[in-house]
């Protein structure tokens, strides 16, 4: 299998890391996620969201769901959330892994 996003290893796993990343053309679009062991290479994460825009989706919900399917499946992260807006619609989807139902990462 071929990897979508480049990974490495988190420099120091007893803290709980927000990562974010973000783009504004021509939609914006917000990762965020909480990584377990390993990290996204920022480059290779931020081409990944660009790569997923410009594609033809049936619903921005199932570009959404592909982009925290992909995460979880090459990144396992603690916690993941998309946030998705153009055109006024606006859109939130997140996933975390059992035993992280209080957590709450910062606004």
């Amino acid at each position: 299998m071929t990897k979508i996003i480049a990974v490495t290893s988190i420099p120091d796993g007893r803290k709980n890391w927000v990562i974010s990343v973000e783009t504004n053309e021509p939609t914006y679009l917000k990762v965020r996620y909480v990584p377990d062991k390993l990290i996204a290479d920022h480059v290779s994460i931020k081409n990944y969201i660009a790569n997923s825009l410009t594609q033809t989706w049936s619903s921005p919900e199932k570009m959404i769901l592909t982009i925290i399917e992909d995460i979880n499946n090459e990144l396992v992260p603690k916690w993941v959330q998309v946030f998705y807006s153009k055109n006024g619609v606006s859109i939130t989807i997140e996933e975390r892994q059992p035993g992280l139902e209080n957590f709450a990462p910062p606004a």
